[in-house]
C-alpha cells in the first residue's frame, strides 16, 4: 500500500513537470514572436531612416550642382573680365605706337575685333549683346534729334602724331556720327580755307566758315571759326549787316526732314585778354537782335573766353544777364579747358538739349563738346 501511495506521488511530480516544460515552452514561444515582431518594426524603422538620408543625400548633390554651376558661371565671367582686361592692356600699349586715340580702332583690327566679339550681358537679365550691338543702339537717334560737336581746335593747319590735322577731325566726325561739327580757332587762311575744311569732312558733308581779316597789332593771325553738317540738313549761310569787332562768327540756317521749323546755328569765337568786354556785350546783344529775328530755334556755340564757372566774376554776372534778357539758357556745366574753366559753352533758346558730355579727344588744350539736340517744337511763335 505505501508502495502504491509513492508510485502515484512520482507519476503526479512528473505529470507536473511536464505540464510546467510546456508552459515554460510556450512562454518561449510567445516572446520569440514578440521579438519577431519587434525585430520587424525595428527593420521597417531603418529602411525609412534609410530612404530619409538617400532623399537628403540626393538634395544635397542637387545642391551641390547648383553651387558648382553658380561657381562655373562665375569662374566664366571672371575668365571674361581678365580677357578683357588683358586685350584693353594690349590696345593701350598699341596705341602708344600708333599715336593717339583717334584712329586706334582701324590700326588695331586684331585687337578691336576680339573686343567687339565678346559678350556683354545687360544688367536685366536679358540676352548678352556685343559692342557692335550696343554701339549700334546707341548710334540710332529718335526721329528729328541730330548730333553735334564743338571743338576749339588751335588750327586746322597742325599734325598730330605724324597725322594732318583735318584727317583726324574727319575720322573723329565719323567716328562719333555726328551730324554738326563746330570749330573755333581754325587758323585759317582766305586762300586755302575751303581745300583744308573739305578735306577735313567726310564726303556727304558741306560746311560754312569765317576767317580772320583785318589782321593788325591787337588782331594777331588765328581766329576762325567753322560749321560742317551733313547735306541732309539743307544749310543756309546768315551775316550780319555790320561784322563786329570784338568777336568772330559764323551763322547758318539748318533744316530738317522731321522739323517743323529751321534751326539757327550761331558760332562764336572771342579771343581772350580783350579790355572791351562791354563792347562785346553791345556787339553781341546786336548779332541777336538783327540775325535771329524771325526764328525760334537758336542754338549758339563757341569759346567765348568767359569764365562762367566763376560766379561771382563781373564778366560772368554781366554775361549771363545778358542771356536771361535775351530767353536764352547755357548748358555747359564741366570744365572744357587744361586750366579747369569752363570756356565753350552751348547757348539755345527752344531747343532740346540731351546727352552733354565733354571729353578730351587730345588735339587741343580745349576739350570737346558732345550733345544731341532738337528744336523745341511745342513752343514754335505763331
Amino acid at each position: 500500500m505505501a508502495d502504491c501511495l509513492q508510485e502515484s506521488e512520482q507519476e503526479d511530480d512528473r505529470t507536473e513537470s511536464i505540464r510546467r516544460e510546456k508552459e515554460r515552452g510556450r512562454d518561449q514561444n510567445e516572446q520569440t514572436g514578440s521579438g519577431e515582431q519587434r525585430g520587424g518594426d525595428h527593420g521597417e524603422e531603418e529602411r525609412d531612416e534609410e530612404e530619409e538620408d538617400s532623399e537628403e543625400e540626393d538634395s544635397e548633390e542637387e545642391e551641390s550642382d547648383e553651387t558648382d554651376s553658380q561657381e562655373d558661371t562665375e569662374e566664366d565671367e571672371e575668365s571674361g573680365r581678365e580677357k578683357k582686361k588683358y586685350l584693353l592692356q594690349r590696345l593701350n600699349q598699341k596705341s602708344d605706337v600708333v599715336g593717339g586715340a583717334v584712329g586706334m580702332a582701324s590700326a588695331l583690327p586684331d585687337v578691336t575685333e576680339q573686343l567687339d566679339d565678346m559678350r556683354i550681358n545687360e544688367p536685366s537679365g536679358g540676352r548678352s549683346k556685343t559692342k557692335k550691338e550696343i554701339k549700334s543702339d546707341k548710334s540710332q537717334k529718335p526721329p528729328g534729334t541730330i548730333k553735334v560737336g564743338l571743338l576749339n581746335v588751335r588750327s586746322l593747319n597742325k599734325r598730330i602724331a605724324n597725322r594732318r590735322l583735318p584727317e583726324v577731325i574727319k575720322e573723329l566726325i565719323t567716328k562719333n556720327n555726328l551730324d554738326v561739327f563746330l570749330t573755333t580757332e581754325t587758323w585759317l587762311q582766305p586762300d586755302t580755307a575751303d581745300a583744308v575744311l573739305h578735306e577735313a569732312s567726310p564726303p556727304n558733308y558741306k560746311f560754312f566758315h569765317s576767317v580772320r581779316l583785318n589782321v593788325n597789332q591787337d588782331r594777331k593771325r588765328g581766329g576762325g571759326v567753322a560749321i560742317q553738317y551733313k547735306q541732309e540738313l539743307q544749310g543756309e549761310i546768315k551775316r550780319a549787316t555790320t561784322p563786329p569787332e570784338t568777336f568772330e562768327y559764323v551763322a547758318a540756317e539748318l533744316k530738317h526732314d522731321e522739323w517743323k521749323q529751321p534751326v539757327l546755328f550761331i558760332n562764336v569765337y572771342r579771343p581772350p585778354g580783350f579790355n572791351q568786354f562791354d563792347a562785346f556785350l553791345e556787339e553781341f546783344k546786336k548779332l541777336l537782335d538783327e540775325i535771329y529775328v524771325g526764328y525760334n530755334s537758336i542754338i549758339i556755340t563757341g569759346d567765348f573766353n568767359i569764365h562762367v564757372d566763376v560766379k561771382t566774376d563781373r564778366s560772368t554776372i554781366e554775361f549771363m544777364k545778358l542771356l536771361e534778357e535775351s530767353g536764352l539758357t547755357q548748358h555747359v556745366e564741366q570744365p572744357t579747358h587744361q586750366s579747369g574753366h569752363t570756356l565753350d559753352l552751348v547757348i539755345t533758346r527752344n531747343v532740346e538739349i540731351s546727352d552733354l558730355t565733354v571729353q578730351d579727344d587730345e588735339i587741343s588744350d580745349h576739350y570737346s563738346v558732345y550733345f544731341t539736340m532738337k528744336p523745341d517744337d511745342q513752343n514754335i511763335d505763331e
